[in-house]
């Protein structure tokens, strides 16, 4: 992984291996990050994608194929606890038949990876647990 910050604006490029969670909270612990925009493009090697059904994330993994990172968006925030780094990402992803699939980006180990994460001065997120389940975002 290759790291490079001006201004605010943290530039990250994975390497063939590097594992997106791993390498997102190792970026937000060296860098200082805990509330950022994140942006992403690339190409996994394997992906773990979830979908909210009202009540629990179903998750199913793709593995053997690469697969075009069309688009991955999210944030990083700060657990309630104020003790660790949450990472909330979606990802739509292209196959080798050209059909696309997405969801929520629970992991995935990438062939090559560009990130871009834009520090949130000023703008405090946090990751709150709700009645639905889900850990929604609380803007401070």
């Amino acid at each position: 992984m290759t790291i490079k910050e001006n201004n605010g604006i943290i530039a990250v490029r994975l390497h063939d291996g590097d594992k997106f969670m791993e390498s997102l909270k190792a970026v937000a612990k060296d860098c200082g990050v805990n509330s950022a925009v994140l942006h992403g493009i690339g190409l996994f090697k394997n992906a773990e994608l979830g979908y909210f059904n009202g009540h629990e994330y179903v998750t199913k993994s793709f593995y053997q194929q690469l697969m075009e990172v069309i688009s991955l968006e999210g944030n990083i925030s700060m657990a309630e606890n104020g003790a660790e780094v949450v990472i909330h990402a979606h990802c739509v992803l292209g196959l080798p038949d050209y059909s696309l699939i997405g969801g929520h980006l629970m992991d995935g180990t990438f062939f090559n990876g560009e990130l871009f994460i834009q520090k949130l001065e000023g703008i405090k997120l946090v990751r709150r647990s709700e009645p639905s389940g889900l850990n929604g975002l609380w803007v401070e």
